[in-house]
């Protein structure tokens, strides 16, 4: 694995002065640089641009080599132009969402049985540290749980991951075990569909106040996932949501 001789400020030396040879007009007070990182795939420095306003979303990149050398750029007409779009939109800096801090009260441990829309209002803010849930599958076990369409269903989820979000601690996680719902075909002349439910439960969880972390694959043994129509080897995904914001 190839190392490399420069530190973080040696790069950010070199970036700097092409910020503003390139842009003069935005960097320092419109663009600014986030943290050079080391990529050990390209043997390169990779520096963000980034909005001074919303840090977190970025706007291009520089690649910078070992000899501090600047191997690859991002067009600077397509950071300004992100750039725009970006204030344009007026999307928040998700770092000025939340100002609560991690803390460890002291709520011992129980099992409660109740709708945790209503159930999680008795918790005190920024007081669960992991939420861990396998929400039901909608319509797959109607003695457990259904719902009058998939809209609502998608509304109900949403209505309970606000209620995990109001309670988790900053920088803490949610892990969401689902996976597509094959619903059935009603007859020979019709076909069955399958709901896409990851994808559509991501949107509703980005607007909450979560940011997507990963997905984890579980491979679930031979004969389990009948509700989704298949035997053994099911992919069912667990996506971590952080609500470092």
């Amino acid at each position: 694995m190839a190392t490399s001789k420069l530190l973080t400020n040696d790069v950010r030396q070199v970036t700097h002065p092409w910020l503003q040879e390139i842009m003069p007009e935005q960097a320092g007070s419109a663009i600014s640089l986030g943290l050079p990182e080391w990529d050990d795939r390209l043997d390169m420095w990779r520096v963000a641009l980034v909005s001074v306003d919303n840090p977190r979303l970025p706007l291009g990149e520089v690649q910078i080599d070992d000899t501090g050398a600047i191997r690859l750029e991002s067009a600077p007409e397509i950071v300004e132009e992100r750039l725009r779009s970006l204030r344009e939109t007026g999307r928040p800096s998700r770092r000025h969402v939340s100002q609560s801090r991690i803390s460890f009260p002291p709520i011992p441990s129980k099992v409660i049985l109740g709708d945790c829309r209503e159930v999680l209002k008795d918790f005190p803010p920024d007081s669960v540290q992991l939420v861990l849930t396998s929400p039901p599958y909608f319509n797959a076990k109607p003695e457990c749980a259904e719902y009058v369409d998939y809209r609502s269903y998608l509304g109900f989820l949403g209505e309970a991951f606000s209620a995990c979000h109001a309670i988790l601690a900053e920088g803490r996680f949610l892990v969401v075990n689902v996976s597509p719902v094959l619903v059935r075909r009603t007859s020979r002349n019709t076909a069955s569909r399958r709901l896409p439910i990851p994808f559509d439960l991501h949107p509703i969880l980005d607007k909450i106040g979560f940011e997507f972390i990963d997905d984890i694959i579980w491979r679930k043994p031979e004969g389990a996932g009948w509700h989704l129509g298949r035997g053994g080897g099911l992919r069912l995904t667990g996506s971590p949501y952080s609500t470092n914001l």
